[in-house]
């Protein structure tokens, strides 16, 4: 009778250390890239060779490792125009990320990446009908 009575704490004492302990995946940090089309051609961010997102002119798009279809770092990243041409190919590891963050910033055909104060700048109305639809 007294192993029965024992059953229902020890049956806690497991449940709650279950409870407890924190999977791997939870504790990694986000690491997110944020890509701000300013002014430059609609493009087509791949990793990996496989298309990710289309960022149109004056549009963005968030990129966040591991999840909604992105895979974990590290990136084989490139950046291409809608036709296929090839703006910018970027190996990114986590080293690259400023506290889980990056910014990938294109105006006209430049590309840069890293941290940028603000918004960016204000993109003046006409400025991506140059690259039509």
């Amino acid at each position: 009778m007294k192993r029965l009575a024992a059953l229902p704490v020890l049956l806690v004492v497991v449940l709650a250390a279950c409870a407890g302990s924190a999977s791997p995946a939870a504790t990694q940090p986000r690491y997110q890239l944020y890509a701000d089309n300013v002014s430059g051609p609609p493009i087509t961010i791949q990793i990996g060779g496989r298309t990710i997102a289309t960022v149109p002119c004056a549009g963005g798009a968030q990129l966040t490792a591991g999840a909604s279809g992105v895979p974990a770092l590290p990136w084989s990243l490139d950046v291409r125009r809608a036709n296929g041409t090839l703006l910018r190919h970027e190996e990114l590891t986590a080293a690259r990320f400023s506290n889980g963050f990056l910014m990938m910033l294109l105006q006209g055909s430049d590309i840069a990446f890293g941290i940028f104060p603000g918004d960016g700048p204000a993109v003046s109305p006409g400025t991506c009908a140059k690259w039509g639809p």
